[in-house]
C-alpha cells in the first residue's frame, strides 16, 4: 500500500487531514485482520455469487450490503492472499460475462 500524502487537500485543514488518515489506517488494519483470521483460510465468494440477483452496474455495489460485503470481505481477501491462492480463486470464480474486468478494478 503506497504512503499517504502527508498534505492535506484544498479546503482541508491539517488536522482534518490527519484524522482521516488516521481512520484510512485504521479501516485497513481491520481489513487485513478479517484477512488473518477469518478470510484467508475461508474466502469469500466474488459478488456475483454471493448475490447472483444484482448485476455489476446495480447500485446494491455502491451503497449499503452489496457495497460492505465487497469493502469488508472481498476486497481484503483480493488484496492480501497470495498469487497462488488468487491464480486458483479465478479459477473457481471466472468472471462472467457482466463482471469481466472486475478482478483488474
Amino acid at each position: 500500500m503506497a504512503e499517504p500524502v502527508s498534505t492535506p487537500p484544498k479546503g482541508m485543514s491539517q488536522d482534518e487531514w490527519n484524522r482521516h488518515l488516521e481512520f484510512d489506517r485504521k479501516f485497513e488494519l481491520k481489513r487485513k485482520t478479517r484477512f488473518e483470521s477469518e478470510l484467508k483460510n475461508n474466502p469469500p465468494e466474488p459478488p456475483w455469487v454471493k448475490y447472483p440477483e444484482h448485476p455489476q452496474i446495480d447500485l446494491f455495489w455502491r451503497m449499503g450490503t452489496g457495497e460492505t460485503y465487497v469493502m469488508e470481505y472481498v476486497h481484503p481477501y483480493l488484496n492480501y492472499s497470495s498469487e497462488d491462492a488468487l491464480r486458483e480463486y479465478k479459477k473457481k470464480y471466472p468472471e462472467p460475462a457482466g463482471w469481466k474486468g472486475w478482478y483488474d478494478e
